[in-house]
């Protein structure tokens, strides 16, 4: 780590010490009620620093050797939760390199927290459709206009294995997909992930004596055990089947139709051509928005009035669109048709089964040029 480094963290300790305390307090302070938050705050923020900041530092150091090493001209980072690619970027902001930005996944949140990438004009957002462009900016409205390409994501062409392969007769077997990542929202997120198991356990409790077979499918790396005791709760446990086939794909294959909230899998399933239901919770109750598209978190497919669409914040209307699976007919389970031959555009890109070649196409088109390429 750079001397110049390490004395910013000393000062800035040195600082959050002396709020801490409650010194060098002023008008700025966090104050509501009359109480000044400010030593509360400045504690918390403390702790955090202590444990991260110097182990950051030799990753900001290892970042810097990195981009000298390598030597590179473009860099794509896939995602933007890797810090070393996060200081990539930053690094970059004031030099001539070509800096791309595919995002994790087939997001269908916008950028609630800040990240290096995060209203970044120097970068080029790959988005995945059209519908997406924007999600890599926070409500900030004075950052400068973003690049953004609709290009798809590879995620897509993992399901070209089952598209067409999903039966139209219903067997009753209910795919449900666990609550998205919680380590990177705000804490009223969590309570929306306990009112999701709580709506679904009571609409199980339902559905099971009516014949449906529940699997509950944990997101990559996910255990079971906080659904499990939630399940427990409901006298579920033993009743629910936890998913643990290798890949999406085999998990959609054992069942009919599915339930989602935030992950990839929501549109990699509908692309695929299963029933899949988006439901998203209104968090403590009654305190959030009444309808879903106006929930300030959501971005793509949940947020789109312009359509009939299988998304609800209703647990009576889940019901009946798990329901509405059993008639081929139906809206939701017509809609996966819609949403591959023509929303795909809008949502998960121009041409969904070659997304990796429409990247790659564009990488080429747009940095190895006649000129860079024999440079290089």
């Amino acid at each position: 780590p750079k001397v110049s480094d390490i004395l910013v963290v000393i000062r800035l300790l040195s600082h959050l010490k002396r709020l801490v305390a409650g010194k060098n307090l002023d008008a700025g302070s966090a104050t509501l009620n009359k109480i000044n938050y400010t030593p509360h705050l400045a504690r918390s923020t403390l702790n955090v620093i202590q444990n991260e900041i110097f182990p950051f530092l030799f990753v900001i150091a290892q970042t810097r050797k990195l981009q000298k090493t390598s030597n590179f001209d473009a860099l794509l980072l896939n995602g933007m939760g890797n810090e070393p690619m996060g200081n990539l970027a930053m690094l970059t902001q004031k030099t001539n390199h070509k800096v791309y930005l595919s995002t994790h996944g087939l997001n269908i949140h916008r950028s609630v927290v800040y990240g290096p990438l995060v209203d970044n004009a120097h970068v080029t957002h790959l988005t995945h459709g059209t519908d997406h462009i924007g999600d890599r900016r926070t409500h900030d409205l004075n950052t400068p206009l973003l690049i953004e390409k609709s290009v798809g994501n590879t995620l897509t062409t993992l399901m070209n294995d089952i598209r067409g392969k999903h039966v139209s007769t219903s067997k009753k077997r209910l795919l449900v997909l666990c609550f998205g990542h919680l380590d990177a929202w705000r804490a009223d997120r969590i309570f929306s992930c306990d009112q999701y198991y709580i709506d679904l356990y009571e609409i199980f409790k339902t559905l099971i004596p009516e014949g449906w077979t529940i699997s509950l499918r944990g997101h990559p790396g996910h255990p079971h055990e906080m659904e499990k005791m939630i399940a427990k709760s409901f006298s579920l446990e033993t009743k629910i089947l936890w998913d643990k086939h290798s890949t999406l794909n085999d998990a959609l294959l054992a069942h009919d139709c599915v339930v989602s909230n935030l992950t990839s899998a929501f549109y990699q399933s509908l692309y695929a051509g299963w029933p899949t239901i988006f439901y998203e919770p209104t968090p403590l109750g009654d305190l959030g928005p009444e309808d879903i598209a106006d929930n300030p978190v959501l971005f793509g497919l949940p947020v789109a009035k312009d359509l009939e669409r299988p998304v609800t914040n209703k647990p009576d209307q889940l019901l009946c669109m798990i329901r509405e699976t059993l008639d081929p007919k139906s809206m939701v389970s017509c809609f996966p048709k819609l949403f591959s031959n023509e929303l795909a555009p809008r949502f998960i890109g121009p041409e969904p089964a070659n997304s990796e070649v429409l990247l790659a196409d564009f990488l080429e088109d747009n940095f190895f040029t006649k000129d860079n390429f024999f440079r290089n």
